[in-house]
């Protein structure tokens, strides 16, 4: 143990130590899991820049458009390489880098090193194995804004971790904006712990240290405000301000729920939609540019009740979400560190107050995201308590241990083995389709043993391959078939064009110009109306029970689907 410490404070201070240990916990990862896509989101997104359109679009839609034009630049250079995910890497592993950095910076002792690496692992885990833009952007920000605090809570301003931090936090904007003011707004029980900090300061440079932290943090804010006119700027065109529009009113359906269809049936008929159209529609199958045009959304939208924020709120708010929390992951992480805070370190009055601020915002994040009715996604509960677990660690590396000796580690080995368990459990995810429900996202999932996911995807790009090449027909996919998701790997990208003949029934990126673009070279206006009798069309579909019943009451009663290929599951079919 002393040859430990004596190799660890001889090099704990050094960056490359902390690019060292975070080389040692990528590589274990990659060799033990294959990483994948949490969910289908970042494949569509990638799809719009890698050129598998025939087009590098740097209209990302959630994600930043400077963040586009870096990424269809990479890919202009060279197409085959997987830059979305590579650039993606590059952040995850330039902020674990620095958490570890700010850490053993600020703390000597090599048990909280421990438990910082311990933490460290789960959340490296959760970021590089199941990737996802928002989760980035989340663990993107908080890293960023921890080496912002680093720096200037220092007796000098350290330019290069305050310019890596503005870097980190503008990366993490850029990812998913919502997510970076989310956590930015966790991460300011720092800040608060700082300014308690400074009451045994003189008066003068009390004022001088909260004149640099409105400094440091309002260039910051500048910052972020110049991305964001960037990308306000670049959806001016017409066809992107008529998608936004239809973008921002079928979110307000597909992710925050539609009317009920029993209580609201008279106005659902009235707009020309039945209960099997509704069931259709509500699949994500809605480009039907006729039945279900922008006016039908809001006229939808008008139907649907206020939340009330009274007694029974908060009852379904314990119910729903607080005690849901145990079987988060992420929680269960910060939750094991908090305890080992309480038990293992001093404390003094400005660690409760900030604690309790911390918990504040929390419950008050959580209320939020309840009553806007999207709550406990892992993707962004990974950011959430990733946030909270710096918090903690900022805190408790401003004190001395009380405790040290075997039963530190063994309290370590006892949050392993609970993160581990807890991470195997079922969470809750989206499939795709924008709807909430449990899937199993266990670690096993993605083992590199898991010969079955291999063999699954190889099959699913073999009938990609098939429908590429075949260029002459318009393949209009119901959602979830001809999954790119599904058929190629993190580090895999798709050939360029290879998607120009697909176009989606579906799913928020359908509606897109560059996605209208593909029906358009074929002559299609309305796929549901224009695919029958259309030779050079063809629809492939899981459940054409329901597709022809929608046909026959709204297009042509007399129209049939004669199947024209099967494999691996999909079938592909013409309606004549």
């Amino acid at each position: 143990m002393r040859r430990i410490r004596a190799s660890f404070e001889k090099y704990r201070s050094k960056p490359g130590f902390a690019i060292f240990v975070n080389a040692v916990i990528l590589a274990g990862l990659l060799l033990v899991f294959s990483p994948g896509y949490e969910v289908n989101d970042d494949v569509a997104i990638c799809n719009f820049v890698n050129g598998v359109k025939g087009v590098f679009d740097a209209h990302l839609v959630y994600s930043n458009y400077v963040l586009g034009l870096l990424l269809a630049g990479l890919y202009r250079i060279k197409q085959s390489v997987p830059w979305y995910a590579l650039l993606q890497y590059a952040v995850l592993f330039a902020s674990f880098t620095s958490v570890f950095f700010v850490v053993s910076q600020r703390q000597k002792n090599i048990f909280p090193i421990l438990v910082s690496l311990t933490v460290l692992l789960f959340f490296a885990y959760e970021g590089y194995i199941r990737l996802q833009y928002t989760k980035t952007a989340g663990i993107a920000t908080a890293a960023g804004i921890l080496l912002i605090f680093y720096s200037v809570s220092s007796a000098k301003i350290r330019m290069c971790s305050l310019i890596a931090g503005y870097l980190l936090a503008c990366f993490g904007f850029m990812y998913r904006s919502p997510q970076f003011f989310a956590i930015a707004f966790l991460m300011t029980g720092i800040g608060l712990y700082q300014l308690l900090e400074l009451k045994n300061e003189k008066k003068g440079q009390r004022l001088i240290k909260v004149f640099s932290y409105i400094k440091t943090f309002g260039l910051l804010l500048l910052l972020v405000a110049g991305l964001y006119l960037a990308d306000h700027a670049a959806y001016r065109s017409p066809e992107w301000q008529e998608y936004l529009e239809y973008n921002n009113a079928r979110t307000m359906l597909f992710d925050y729920g539609f009317p009920n269809y029993d209580k609201n049936r008279e106005v659902y008929e009235e707009l020309g939609l039945d209960e099997n159209a509704f069931k259709l529609i509500r699949g994500w199958n809605f480009m039907d540019t006729e039945k279900f045009g922008l006016a039908v959304m809001e006229k939808l939208i008008a139907l649907k009740e206020p939340v009330a924020v009274n007694r029974q709120f908060f009852k379904a708010f314990v119910k729903k979400v607080m005690k849901k929390l145990p079987e988060v992951a992420a929680f269960c992480c910060a939750f094991c560190l908090v305890l080992y805070w309480l038990f293992f370190s001093r404390h003094s009055w400005m660690d409760f107050v900030s604690s309790l601020y911390e918990t504040g915002i929390v419950m008050f994040l959580y209320l939020f995201l309840f009553y806007q009715g999207r709550y406990l996604y892992n993707r962004v509960d990974v950011g959430i308590w990733l946030a909270v677990s710096l918090t903690v660690l900022w805190m408790f590396c401003s004190r001395k241990s009380r405790i040290e000796g075997i039963c530190v580690p063994v309290f370590l080995i006892v949050c392993c083995l609970l993160i581990w368990g807890f991470t195997a459990k079922d969470s809750k995810t989206s499939d795709g389709k924008g709807m909430r429900h449990r899937s199993n996202n266990s670690c096993e999932k993605y083992l590199r043993t898991n010969v079955d996911r291999k063999a699954n995807r190889a099959q699913k790009r073999a009938v990609i391959e098939k429908v590429e090449s075949d260029k002459e027909h318009l393949y209009l996919a119901k959602v979830g078939q001809l999954s790119f998701l599904k058929s190629y790997g993190v580090f895999e990208t798709p050939p360029f064009g290879i998607a120009e003949n697909i176009a989606a029934t579906g799913g928020w990126p359908a509606h897109t110009p560059v996605s209208c673009k593909v029906l358009q070279d074929f002559g299609i206006t309305n796929p549901y109306r224009d695919m029958i009798g259309n030779e050079k069309v063809y629809l492939v579909d899981d459940k054409i029970d329901v597709t022809m019943q929608y046909i026959h009451t709204y297009y042509d009663p007399d129209a049939e689907a004669e199947v024209v290929w099967k494999a691996d599951g999909c079938t592909v079919y013409q309606i004549k």
